[in-house]
C-alpha cells in the first residue's frame, strides 16, 4: 500500500509548483534589466511568461481534476492513482532498454547515465502497488463493471492510450474560465513558436507594447490563484487558518 499521506503529498507538490512559477513570472513581468554599451535597458518577456503561465495551467488542470472535480474519496484516489500509473508507464517509453544498452558500451559516457534498470524495477514495484490497492477502489471497479456502453468504451479507450486523460482540452472542460478562451491553446501557439506569435515579438517594440502582451499569461495566474484560494483550503484546513490570519 501506498502511505496514507501519499496522496496529500502530491497535492501540496502542484501546488507548490504554481506558487513558485507565480513568483517566476512576477519577476519577469517586472522587467529584466538588459546591459548593453551605452546604457542598461529592460526587457519585457512576455513570451516567456506565457510559457511559465501554461505548464502553471497544466499544474493546476491536474490539481483540480484529480483533487477537487471528483465526487468521492473513491474517485479522488482512482484519479491519482491513474495519474501515477500513466506517468510511470510513459517513463518506461522514455527509457527504451536498446538504446540504454547501446549507450553503456560508450566508455566516456559511463558516469554520466543514469542506472535505468533500476528506475524501471523502482517503477515496475510501484506500478505492482497501484494495481493492487485499485483491486480495492470501488469507483474503478465500478468502471470496469459498468453496463453503460460509451462510459465502458471511453474507459477502455482511456486504458488503450494512457491512464490519465491525455488531451488538455478534456481536462480544461473542467474550468470554465479557461475553457471559455480556450486559454491552453492560446498558449501553445506561444510554447510552439506559432507565426502569429513571432510576429507579435517583432512588432512590439516599445516598452509599453511589450508590457502589454504580459497581460495574457498574468490573467491565467490571476485565475489560478483565485481558484487555489478557495480550492486549497478544502484539501489541507492548515491553509484555511493562514488565510483568516493572513487575507492578503
Amino acid at each position: 500500500k501506498l502511505p496514507q499521506n501519499h496522496m496529500g503529498h502530491y497535492a501540496a507538490g502542484l501546488a507548490t509548483k504554481i506558487f513558485r512559477q507565480i513568483c517566476s513570472a512576477k519577476t519577469l513581468k517586472d522587467g529584466s534589466p538588459v546591459p548593453f554599451a551605452a546604457k542598461t535597458g529592460v526587457n519585457w518577456d512576455f513570451a516567456s511568461i506565457d510559457d511559465i503561465a501554461r505548464s502553471a495551467m497544466e499544474a493546476y488542470l491536474i490539481f483540480h481534476y484529480i483533487f477537487i472535480a471528483s465526487d468521492s474519496e473513491e474517485e479522488r484516489e482512482y484519479k491519482y492513482f491513474a495519474w501515477i500509473m500513466d506517468s510511470l508507464l510513459k517513463r518506461r517509453k522514455i527509457y527504451p532498454m536498446h538504446i540504454y544498452e547501446r549507450l553503456r558500451k560508450i566508455e566516456e559516457i559511463q558516469d554520466e547515465l543514469p542506472n535505468i534498470e533500476k528506475i524501471l524495477e523502482t517503477d515496475d514495484r510501484e506500478t505492482k502497488v497501484i494495481r493492487e490497492s485499485l483491486k480495492d477502489n470501488k469507483f474503478f471497479q465500478e468502471l470496469m463493471q459498468s453496463t453503460d456502453i460509451k462510459r465502458k468504451k471511453q474507459f477502455e479507450e482511456m486504458q488503450k492510450k494512457g491512464w490519465f486523460p491525455s488531451l488538455w482540452n478534456d481536462l480544461q472542460k473542467n474550468v470554465p474560465e479557461f475553457d471559455n478562451i480556450n486559454a491552453h491553446q492560446v498558449l501553445s501557439q506561444v510554447v510552439h513558436s506559432n507565426y502569429w506569435h513571432i510576429r507579435q515579438i517583432i512588432m512590439a517594440k516599445t516598452a509599453q507594447e511589450q508590457i502589454d502582451l504580459c497581460g495574457f499569461g498574468m490573467s491565467i495566474f490571476l485565475i489560478i490563484m483565485a481558484r487555489m484560494i478557495f480550492e486549497y483550503p478544502t484539501l489541507f484546513p492548515g491553509g484555511k487558518n493562514a488565510l483568516k490570519k493572513h487575507p492578503e
